[in-house]
């Protein structure tokens, strides 16, 4: 390279050393100028221009630097539409334990983690757009009159379906939630104050709705389990009474607890009478031993005597004695009480369950309402302007720096 520098000097020199006449007046002085880079010359001169690698491409510069910059200017400058938001907060409560410090310190009520990751899910689902789209028209507050080509839907990058627009909505509807305190804030973006702040509205309320759901969904289960309950013990009591009418039935007695009281209680009179015959007939005997009432009273004692072994017989006799159809009966009437307590409980806890599937156990309390901006928040002109320009001018250095790299790699 300092050869063929040398060379080029020694083509050059004669020129400025001889003696010549004077030079015309339109010829300039010709400047030796050496690169930076590869220490090449670049002559100048009237005559033209010589370069080896050339000047930086002006081209490049205005393509990836200037160009885009001045086209994200006139969007955010003269087409962009002012966008506002509108904000709330909300949290997730259940009654709080029956515990006396917890009661004092969160007023009867405590954050409920699983509904609250339940509602932050529901907010951020499509079926949250669905419903602002059917029931809200959140498809018109996304296309009025003033919205840009950019930022309305459908919009280039955003196709006319149900996914663009629930893209659009994840975008222009954004759910944070702080895991710390449970607290989820919705902030909601239109191209006007009222429609942004309706939307947070419309968003918190089918989020009521769905706590709602939750509640009657989850009380609902356990009033039909509750029935459930109360039906199987009422076929409980109905099976153990046919069990007990057959029993009665079979046996022929209404209740062999009564009629055998009836028989023992018989018994015990007819054992005093014949008490009282035997005494009467030992002081016949004794006073007029020949009297002709001593015979009665003995036949008289003797029936008694006859009428209660009967009635002994059908209490504790062999088979088919009343005692058997005691033990029978017992049996059954202890079903039917066990049965009649069990209907009795499945009763009270399905009154029970009605009672709380009546009262709301999962509340959303509002912490903030949706308010009202006065002054829009985006688009920030200035700063994605600066962040385009940023951008653009290191794409255009990394660019240049790799066209330059290859130049010098070039045969």
């Amino acid at each position: 390279m300092q050869q063929k520098h040398a060379d080029r000097l020694q083509e050059l020199a004669p020129q400025e050393l001889a003696p010549q006449d004077p030079a015309p007046q339109d010829l300039a002085p010709i400047e030796l100028i050496p690169l930076a880079p590869t220490g090449d010359l670049i002559v100048h001169g009237t005559s033209g221009e010589i370069t080896k690698d050339g000047a930086p491409n002006r081209s490049l510069f205005w393509i990836a630097f200037v160009l885009p910059t001045l086209l994200a200017g006139l969007y955010f400058f003269v087409f962009a539409t002012d966008q506002f938001a509108s904000e709330t907060e909300v949290m997730v409560r259940t009654p709080a334990e029956n515990n006396l410090s917890t009661v004092l310190s969160t007023q009867g009520f405590s954050r409920s983690n699983e509904e609250t990751q339940a509602v932050y899910a529901f907010m951020r689902s499509r079926d949250m757009a669905q419903l602002l789209a059917t029931r809200d028209g959140l498809k018109d507050v996304y296309t009025r009159p003033e919205s840009d080509f950019l930022s309305r839907f459908p919009n280039v990058m955003q196709n006319d379906n149900f996914e663009g627009f629930y893209k659009h909505f994840r975008d222009w509807v954004s759910t944070t939630i702080d895991e710390s305190t449970g607290i989820i804030s919705v902030r909601a973006y239109a191209y006007r104050a009222e429609d942004a702040r309706n939307v947070a509205l419309a968003v918190i309320e089918h989020a009521e709705e769905f706590v709602n759901k939750l509640n009657k969904r989850a009380y609902a289960d356990r009033v039909d389990y509750a029935e459930q309950i109360v039906g199987r013990a009422q076929d409980g009591v109905a099976a153990v009474e046919a069990k007990l009418t057959r029993y009665r039935n079979e046996a022929r007695l209404v209740d062999p607890n009564t009629e055998s009281s009836a028989a023992l209680e018989s018994i015990a009179k007819m054992t005093t009478a014949i008490t009282q015959l035997q005494a009467s007939l030992e002081q016949q005997k004794s006073l007029s031993p020949n009297s002709p009432s001593i015979a009665p009273l003995g036949q008289k004692i003797s029936s008694y005597r006859a009428e209660i072994e009967k009635l002994r017989l059908e209490v504790v006799g062999g088979t088919g004695a009343m005692s058997d159809a005691i033990a029978g009966y017992e049996r059954l009437t202890l079903e039917r009480a066990l049965a009649a307590r069990t209907l009795e409980a499945a009763t009270t806890n399905l009154l029970k369950a009605r009672q709380e599937a009546e009262t709301p156990h999962v509340y959303l309390v509002r912490i903030s309402e949706p308010n009202l901006a006065s002054t829009a928040e985006y688009p920030r002109r200035l700063i994605w302007l600066a962040l385009i320009a940023a951008m653009c001018f290191a794409f255009y250095a990394v660019l240049r720096f790799a066209i330059a790299l290859v130049r010098e790699h070039r045969p």
